[in-house]
């Protein structure tokens, strides 16, 4: 089961031992850790990505595609983020991003 980065330390552990990769409009920076129960995952999406209308819109779309993901993803922490075009780009499209994110995943 998928559940919510809820501690401040996940964060801070994906950004000094993070790995980031990037796929069409999407990225993610990961941490995999066996000892977790399962995958934790957070979405961050700056000002500069446009309105909290924008960023809203973007960051439903894409828990709803990791929900309907959920056994590809290995247990530990991805920080998910998009790139400004992500708004304008269809919801399959964003589904091929993400499966192409998964892809390159070390499992």
């Amino acid at each position: 089961m998928i559940q919510r980065i809820q501690s401040r330390d996940a964060f801070t552990r994906i950004r000094t031992e993070g790995v980031h990769l990037r796929s069409g409009v999407l990225s993610c920076t990961m941490v995999l850790d066996s000892t977790l129960p399962g995958p934790q995952v957070g979405y961050a999406f700056s000002r500069k990505y446009g309105s909290a209308v924008r960023r809203n819109r973007i960051r439903r779309q894409l828990r709803e595609l990791v929900k309907t993901r959920e056994t590809l993803f290995p247990a530990g922490i991805f920080v998910f983020g998009a790139s400004p075009r992500a708004a304008s780009t269809p919801f399959d499209v964003l589904g091929r991003d993400l499966d192409g994110l998964l892809a390159k995943v070390p499992r």
